[in-house]
């Protein structure tokens, strides 16, 4: 019997120079930059730039981009970054194409990158940061196992773009019993 469900249509690809124009398309729509930290026009070459950038922190070991696909479609983007082996942690963000948005592809992207990360490295605990006004990030965060830690003004953690926004610190642990409730 085949399934519908969303977890088996999205999967994590790692990120490479192919997915340039998709990169570059994607981050000059207006909301999905009001979540995110790019200010638009986001041109080619700054897209390239940060493909190359993930690509070679990927390779010395502590920065992982992932390509979402959303039934063999560009979906969106999700990473680890700060991967520390040594305090077992590590941060996570994403971002999702707008024409995704609601279909349960950022819940599903993030189940998956947490599970790569508590399984591939061992981490014990992944940590984000996400705007308070971005309620559906942080339902996906809340299906996923993330506990709200703390909200704060952000004076630079979060980027310069959102200087004196409100922003949630959650986190989530490798043995949280909240996980995919």
């Amino acid at each position: 019997m085949t399934s519908n469900k969303t977890e088996d249509f999205c999967t994590l690809v790692p990120i490479g120079i192919e997915h340039l124009r998709f990169v570059h398309e994607n981050m000059n729509d207006n909301r999905l930059v009001d979540t995110y930290p790019v200010t638009i026009p986001y041109s080619a070459d700054e897209a390239e730039q940060y493909i190359i950038n993930e690509i070679k922190q990927r390779g010395i070991g502590n920065r992982y981009a992932f390509i979402i696909k959303y039934n063999d479609v560009f979906a969106g983007l999700c990473a680890l970054y700060d991967v520390d082996r040594n305090m077992k942690s590590a941060k996570l963000y994403y971002w999702i194409a707008v024409k995704f948005w609601n279909r349960g592809v950022a819940t599903e992207a993030v189940k998956k990158i947490k599970d790569y990360a508590f399984n591939s490295f061992n981490i014990q605990q992944l940590q984000t940061g996400v705007l308070v006004r971005n309620t559906a990030s942080v339902k996906v965060l809340k299906k996923c196992g993330f506990v709200i830690d703390k909200e704060i003004l952000n004076t630079g953690q979060y980027h310069d773009k959102f200087i004196d926004h409100r922003f949630y610190e959650m986190s989530t642990c490798k043995d949280s019993i909240l996980t995919y409730i």
